[in-house]
């Protein structure tokens, strides 16, 4: 019995030992699909493949389409990828007719495939540093990098900034002689997948002429032409010495620019040098010269008077020449004759017009060479005082600090304003020009009703009398709805029944029909009244009215309403309705 056993031991060891002509895959040929790539023909080597066998990858992010040839040693089939399969890579398994089968372990690569909708800035100028362009687009990958196909492109990629699949950022350098042609770059994924893109590198620009190339110290409001090359819209302009004053700068086109200067006395005369700077790129510079100008420093005597004839001034300055012009900024001041003693003396001879304006004026001297010194307010013209206008022309007891402006002529600085009658007083005095002088003035609040004279006094002794230019207004203390009626600043009236009548709390009682024999009426109207009252005092707060009264509360010495105080009913309405 032990030998049989032994026997049929060695008899199933057999069974077992055969072996199988097992399915080996030892290539695959292409290895490398991208996302979405159709009926691709797909090549497997190796050993062992059978008539009717199956070709299965480990994802279905591949399918097989077709088996279209079969050889013990190979396999030809026809695979697609799908759109949105992941990339990485699979395995391919081929399994026999009879059940045997054999893997290719990470046989395919799936690679995603680039694509690039946006390239921003579309161009970038010779000469620019550190510049940042923008790709967008798809199936961007972490550790892609970027290449400029030609050698000699002067375009070096810095660094790429990874932001998502769909957006990159390149910082590139660009050669100041890089050329100026549409250059091509590749972007490649870490996988290997690829796309290219363009951009354009622009010329550099360049000055060929600047007019004028020569200006004077002093010059105001000049405008300069230059011209050259490649100009755009964004270059700015920077001037490298202190006292050019850059006013304006006009991108006319590519060709030109215009810009507006202002050139201060204090600039020393000589060469200076005004960057033009593109957006990107490198920029240029042009040379403007500046000239010594003509200066005035007096005039002796320096106060004349409306309507004086023959009178002989002297101007005291520099860089005054043979040639010079002498003018005022005013046809007020006739130049009779003039002669220039020397760079420093001009002695002339004028007149003052009658009708002159009381102001100071400016002494000009024009030279050949453009340059022009001005004195600026070294002549000053007096004129006798004239009121024509009181704004407002009357006034009312207890306002505090009512602003009242003064219309005329031949106002100074110094001129002195007072008014007649007993109850107001004159806080301020406050010069705006030769024609206004503005004034705050009290009133008490028992101030007699009676029009008030105003009277201005220049230092030359010149003195007009406006005779009852101002009444005094009163006010109906019993129709005052909210302020102080002996101490104000800002009056209105208001339709309180208008206001009452469209409160919300008044169109429930219209609307339900509340009748005052009932207790809720009066609360209604409680509630309308305390809200009419806190709406007084938000248009206080936003609008300044500190007096509220009915309609025609203030009057003059007839009883009349005074028509200039402002209706602010619409104004409660608004702040009741909040």
């Amino acid at each position: 019995m032990r030998y049989i056993l032994i026997v049929v031991l060695l008899i199933n060891f057999n069974v077992f030992a055969q072996t199988t002509d097992l399915p080996i895959i030892s290539s695959v040929s292409p290895s490398k699909f991208e996302v979405g790539q159709v009926l691709q023909e797909l090549k497997i080597t190796g050993s062992g493949f059978k008539k009717d066998l199956v070709v299965k990858f480990s994802r279905d992010d591949v399918k097989v389409d077709s088996i279209f040839e079969v050889d013990p040693s190979y396999i030809k089939c026809v695979i697609s990828v799908k759109s949105n399969a992941t990339p990485g890579k699979l395995d391919v398994t081929v399994t026999n007719p009879t059940g045997e089968s054999g893997t290719g372990v990470e046989a395919i690569s799936i690679i995603s495939k680039p694509v690039i909708t946006s390239v921003s800035p579309k161009e970038i100028q010779q000469g620019v540093l550190n510049k940042e362009i923008r790709i967008t687009g798809s199936g961007f990958m972490k550790d892609a990098k970027v290449e400029f196909t030609e050698v000699s492109s002067g375009i070096s990629v810095k660094s790429i900034n990874f932001k998502s699949e769909q957006e990159v950022i390149l910082i590139v350098d660009v050669s100041s002689n890089a050329l100026t042609l549409e250059q091509k770059f590749n972007f490649i994924n870490s996988d290997g997948g690829m796309t290219s893109g363009v951009i354009r590198v622009i010329p550099k620009i360049t000055v060929t002429s600047v007019t004028p190339s020569v200006l004077a110290q002093g010059v105001l409001n000049q405008e300069i032409k230059i011209n050259g090359t490649n100009f755009n819209k964004d270059c700015q302009i920077k001037v490298n010495e202190e006292g050019i004053i850059l006013n304006n700068v006009y991108i006319i086109s590519q060709t030109e620019i215009v810009i507006n200067v202002n050139i201060n006395e204090s600039v020393k005369p000589g060469v200076k040098e005004i960057d033009i700077i593109p957006t990107e790129g490198v920029g240029v510079k042009f040379n403007l010269t500046i000239n010594p100008k003509p200066s005035v420093t007096s005039i002796t005597p320096n106060e004349l008077f409306q309507g004086q004839e023959n009178k002989a001034i002297t101007i005291v300055g520099n860089n005054f020449v043979k040639e010079s012009k002498l003018s005022f900024n005013t046809p007020g001041i006739i130049i009779n004759s003039y002669e220039v003693k020397s760079k420093e003396n001009i002695v002339a001879n004028v007149s003052i017009s009658d009708k002159i304006e009381s102001n100071e004026y400016d002494v000009i001297i024009s030279n050949p060479d453009e340059g022009v010194g001005v004195g600026k307010s070294l002549i000053k013209i007096n004129l006798k005082p004239e009121i024509t206008k009181i704004i407002p022309s009357s006034s009312i007891q207890g306002i505090f600090e009512q602003e009242i402006e003064i219309c005329g002529s031949g106002f100074t600085k110094d001129s002195k304003i007072r008014i007649t009658g007993e109850g107001i007083v004159i806080n301020t005095v406050n010069y705006q020009s030769s024609n206004s002088i503005k004034i705050s003035i009290t009133v008490a609040s028992k101030a007699p009703m009676e029009f008030r004279d105003i009277i201005v006094s220049n230092p030359d002794g010149g003195t007009f009398v406006a005779l009852k230019k101002l009444g005094i207004n009163k006010v109906d203390k019993e129709s005052v709805y909210y302020g102080d009626s002996s101490r104000f600043k800002k009056p209105a009236c208001v339709d309180k029944k208008k206001v009452f009548k469209e409160h919300p709390c008044y169109q429930t009682i219209v609307k339900e029909n509340i009748s005052p024999d009932i207790a809720r009426y009066w609360l209604i109207i409680n509630k309308i009244n305390e809200s009419i009252r806190e709406a007084y005092k938000k248009v206080e707060g936003k609008y300044g009215y500190d007096l509220i009264g009915k309609i025609g509360y203030i009057t003059d010495n007839e009883g009349n309403p005074v028509k200039e105080i402002p209706d602010i009913t619409n104004l409660v309405i608004e702040q009741v309705e909040r």
